[in-house]
């Protein structure tokens, strides 16, 4: 049984309900708004264009398409900024004991986390030390630390 009712098991993780928590828990594109399809299309057609038009999004949201291509799907990873992950049951499977909200959570935060490690890889491997060695640091503090930057203006 799940520790959140409301949220599926990962078998009942149809792309219809997947799609609802993205649509649900993703932040929109100014504060205190939700994503609308026409912004996740829009957003599709920057980073896969043609991939994603509003009737096929619409199919995939009301269950009319239960399959959709890779392609597709990395194409709504890519919109919704989250892990390609997320859509696979083994995700839901390791996360099955946090509510959804957090497994979109944790699926934004795990692309990131690619992201960074991508920038990582394309530094020199001087600069490569540098910034590992300032994680090292960082991870050996206490408390939080505050940066401050000045502008040399």
């Amino acid at each position: 049984m799940s520790a959140h009712p409301a949220d599926p098991e990962p078998e009942q993780a149809s792309i219809s309900v997947l799609l609802e928590a993205l649509f649900t828990h993703v932040p929109g594109p100014a504060p205190g708004t939700r994503l609308t399809g026409d912004e996740i299309c829009r957003r599709t057609g920057r980073s896969h264009p043609g991939q994603l038009q509003p009737p096929a999004l619409s199919s995939l949201r009301h269950g009319r398409v239960q399959a959709p291509s890779l392609t597709t799907v990395a194409a709504l990873a890519a919109s919704f900024e989250v892990d390609l992950a997320f859509f696979t049951n083994d995700f839901h499977h390791r996360h099955r004991h946090e509510p959804m909200a957090q497994r979109v959570l944790l699926a934004r935060i795990n692309r990131r986390h690619y992201q960074l490690a991508a920038a990582l890889h394309d530094l020199t491997p001087r600069n490569q030390e540098l910034v590992l060695a300032l994680i090292d640091i960082l991870e050996r503090q206490p408390t939080p630390l505050t940066v401050c930057v000045r502008s040399r203006t």
